[in-house]
C-alpha cells in the first residue's frame, strides 16, 4: 500500500524546507570548520564539492573576481585539499545572502530523492533536510533501506530508518545528529494521520517495533526516553523540543517512543475488542502499555517482504538483574505456526491462524485458540476461549468411552490422552492442553447426572484429576471445610456491610478458602476487609483469620480484594483441591517414612 503523503503547496514546501535547514544548521557568516573537517559557510553550505562556482553564480551573490577564482580553484582541487582552500574563502555573508546560497544549493539535495516520486509534502521536506545534513553522496551510499521502505509503501519502517538508523558515523557529533533525526522523523511521521490510524497502520507499526525492539529500546535508553517513560542517559527528545520549539509550534512536539506507539496501541486494542467481545474486559485501553504488545513481525529481516504465513517465536518475558519482571502482556500471532511465550503476569495470548503453541507463565492468562493449537500453562491458572466461547469442561455419560467428556450442548468433547487433554469440536478440529488436571484453566471434567429417588437429580460427587501416570481418577471437589467456613464468614461480612451475597461474594469466599489453605490456616473464623490507612485504601485487601480478631495469637493471611473477586469460583476450588491433594500426599509420605523407621531392624552394639 503506497504511503499517503501530507501534501503541501509549493510555497508551504519551500518555507518548511528552508526553515528546517536554517533552524538546524544556523548561519555561519564566514567560512569555518564546525567540527566535521569541512569548510562551511551560510546555512550549512560546504565547499567540499566540485561545482561551487556554478552554485554561487546561480545564487546571485555579488563576488569579486578574486573570490570567483577562489571558487574555481576549490572546484579543480583534489577532494582532500578542498577544506583547506575553502577555509581561505574571504567573503562574509549576511542572512539574506545565506538565504540566496541555500536556495541555489537546494536542488542538489532534491535531486537524489526524485526517484522516490514523493510529492511536495511534509515527508519530502523532512527527507530533504536529512539529505542536506548528511550529503547526497552519503544518502545514496547508506540509506538504501530507507528508500526500499518508501518504495514498498512501508511508512513505519521508513520512520524507523530515519529516526534510529540515519544519524551517520561522526561519533563526536552523534548527539546533535541524533537530535536532528528525531525532529525529521517526527515531521516525516509514523502515521499519515495519528488521530485516524487504520488497522493496517496499527499492525504495521507494531510489526516494525517487534522487528527492531531490542535496537529501539537500547537507543531510547541511551538517547531518549525508554518505553516505560524513564529518561535516557541523555534525553534528546526534550532537547529537540526545546531547541526546535519555533519550528514545532503548531505541529506538535517530538514524541517519546511510547507516545509514538500509542495511536497504534489504541487502534489495535479497539480492533481486538471488536474481534473478541468475549474477552473485551481484558482488552481495555488501560490493560496494556505501549511496550507490552508483541506481534508477529511477519518476517525475520526488514530486507524481505512481510509473509502472511511467517512462523514466529514471540517471547514477552523480560528480565532485570537476572530476575524475570512481571508484566501484563498481549501476544498476537500471525498466519504461520507461531510460538507465543508469556512470562509472569496476566497475559492474553491470541494465536491467530496456523498451528500455534501458546505458553503462559505464572498469572491469570487468557488463551484465544484455533484448530491445531497447543496450550502450555505454568500454573494452570487462566481461561481458554475457542470460537468465541470459554472452554469450561463437560461430563461423562454412562455410555461414553472411558476418558471422554462432553459439554452440556454436546458441541465440544474432552478426551484424556496420557497427561494431556485433547479438545475437539463438531467440525473435527482440535486443541491440546498439555499437562492437564481437572480445574486447570477453568476446565472441569465430571460424571454425568444420575436420577435419585423422588425425581431429584444430583451430580455424582467428583471431578476428574489426571494422575502422574496419565490415567484419570475421581477426586472430590469443593469438599474442603475451609470453603464452607469461608462462605459463612463472607456472608457475615456482607451482612455487616448491608449487602446481599452475590457472585462477587462467592468468588471472594472461594479465593479466601484457597488463601487460607495456602498459608497453613486450619480453619477460617473471619473474613474482613482492610481499613483506610496512609498506605492502603479501605477494602483494598481482604484478610482471612483463624482465631478471635482481638487475640494477638490469631493467624491470618491477606491478598488484594480485586484479585480475589476476579478469579472464577471453579478455578479457586480447583486450586484448593489440588493443594489439598498435594498436602495429603506429603502427609502420607511422612507417615510412611515414620512407619519404616519404626519397623527398621535395631542394630546392637557389640
Amino acid at each position: 500500500m503506497p504511503i499517503n503523503y501530507r501534501e503541501l503547496t509549493q510555497e508551504q514546501y519551500n518555507a518548511l524546507t528552508g526553515d528546517l535547514v536554517k533552524l538546524t544548521e544556523s548561519l555561519h557568516a564566514r567560512s569555518q570548520d564546525v567540527g566535521d573537517g569541512r569548510a562551511t559557510i551560510g546555512y550549512g553550505y560546504t565547499f567540499n564539492r566540485s561545482n561551487n562556482a556554478a552554485i554561487w553564480a546561480e545564487s546571485g551573490i555579488e563576488l569579486s573576481d578574486a573570490q570567483r577564482r577562489q571558487l574555481s580553484t576549490i572546484d579543480a582541487a583534489a577532494p582532500g585539499d578542498r577544506t583547506r582552500l575553502g577555509l581561505q574563502f574571504d567573503r562574509t555573508l549576511n542572512a539574506a545572502e545565506g538565504d540566496q546560497l541555500l536556495a541555489a544549493s537546494m536542488p542538489e539535495y532534491e535531486r537524489p530523492i526524485n526517484a522516490l516520486n514523493m510529492p511536495m509534502s511534509q515527508e519530502r521536506a523532512a527527507l530533504v533536510s536529512l539529505v542536506y545534513n548528511r550529503g547526497a553522496g552519503s544518502y545514496n551510499a547508506n540509506m538504501q533501506s530507507f528508500r526500499d521502505a518508501v518504495v514498498a509503501g512501508d511508512r513505519s519502517e521508513a520512520w524507523f530508518e530515519m529516526r534510529y538508523n540515519a544519524w551517520g558515523s561522526n561519533a563526536a557529533a552523534e548527539a546533535g545528529l541524533r537530535k536532528r533525526r528525531v525532529l525529521e522523523s517526527e515531521l516525516f511521521g509514523l502515521y499519515s494521520d495519528p488521530n485516524n490510524v487504520t488497522s493496517d497502520e496499527a499492525l504495521s507499526t507494531y510489526q516494525m517495533y517487534q522487528q527492531h525492539r531490542e535496537r529501539i529500546n537500547r537507543d531510547e535508553a541511551r538517547w531518549g526516553v525508554d518505553i516505560d517513560g524513564n529518561p535516557g542517559q541523555r534525553n534528546l527528545i526534550a532537547e529537540a523540543n526545546r531547541d526546535y520549539a519555533t519550528l514545532l509550534e503548531g505541529r506538535g512536539n517530538v514524541q517519546t517512543l511510547a507516545q509514538s506507539l500509542d495511536p497504534a496501541r489504541l487502534r489495535l486494542l479497539s480492533d481486538l475488542r471488536e474481534q473478541h467481545p468475549e474477552i473485551a474486559d481484558r482488552l481495555s485501553n488501560e490493560a496494556f502499555n505501549a511496550g507490552s504488545i508483541h506481534v508477529d513481525a511477519g518476517r525475520d529481516s526488514a530486507r524481505v517482504a512481510v509473509d502472511a504465513d511467517h512462523a514466529a517465536t514471540i517471547d514477552a518475558t523480560r528480565r532485570r538483574n537476572g530476575a524475570e519482571v512481571s508484566s501484563n502482556d498481549l501476544l498476537l500471532g500471525g498466519g504461520g505456526n507461531d510460538t507465543l511465550i508469556g512470562g509472569q503476569g496476566n497475559d492474553v495470548l491470541i494465536g491467530g491462524p496456523g498451528h500455534d503453541v501458546l505458553r503462559g507463565g505464572a498469572g491469570n492468562d487468557i488463551y484465544i485458540v484455533n484448530d491445531g493449537d497447543v496450550v502450555q500453562d505454568a500454573d494452570r491458572n487462566g481461561q481458554i476461549f475457542w470460537d468465541g466461547r470459554q472452554l469450561t469442561g463437560g461430563t461423562r455419560q454412562a455410555d461414553d468411552p472411558e476418558g471422554v467428556f462432553r459439554s452440556a450442548d454436546g458441541q465440544v468433547t474432552y478426551r484424556i490422552q496420557g497427561a494431556d487433554l485433547l479438545i475437539g469440536n463438531e467440525r473435527g478440529q482440535s486443541v491440546t492442553v498439555q499437562d492437564f488436571q481437572s480445574g486447570s484453566l477453568g476446565i472441569e471434567l465430571g460424571q454425568a447426572h444420575v436420577q435419585r429417588e423422588h425425581g431429584a437429580s444430583q451430580t455424582e460427587q467428583g471431578a476428574v484429576k489426571i494422575s502422574e501416570s496419565g490415567r484419570y481418577q475421581l477426586a472430590s471437589l469443593s469438599q474442603d471445610p475451609l470453603h464452607s467456613q469461608a462462605e459463612d464468614a463472607v456472608r457475615r461480612l456482607e451482612q455487616g456491610l448491608g449487602r446481599e451475597y452475590d457472585d462477587n461474594s462467592a468468588r471472594l469466599a472461594a479465593s479466601s478458602a484457597y488463601l487460607a489453605k495456602e498459608n497453613g490456616l486450619s480453619r477460617i473464623d473471619h473474613v474482613v476487609l482492610s481499613e483506610n490507612t496512609k498506605s492502603v485504601r479501605q477494602g483494598e485487601n481482604v484478610f482471612v483469620v483463624e482465631g478471635a480478631l482481638n487475640d494477638p495469637a490469631h493467624k491470618m493471611a491477606h491478598m488484594k480484594t480485586s484479585d480475589a473477586i476476579a478469579q472464577p469460583v471453579e478455578q479457586s476450588l480447583a486450586q484448593l483441591q489440588a493443594l489439598g491433594e498435594t498436602q495429603r500426599q506429603q502427609q502420607s509420605q511422612q507417615q510412611e517414612q515414620q512407619r519404616e523407621q519404626l519397623i527398621a531392624p535395631q542394630h546392637r552394639m557389640v
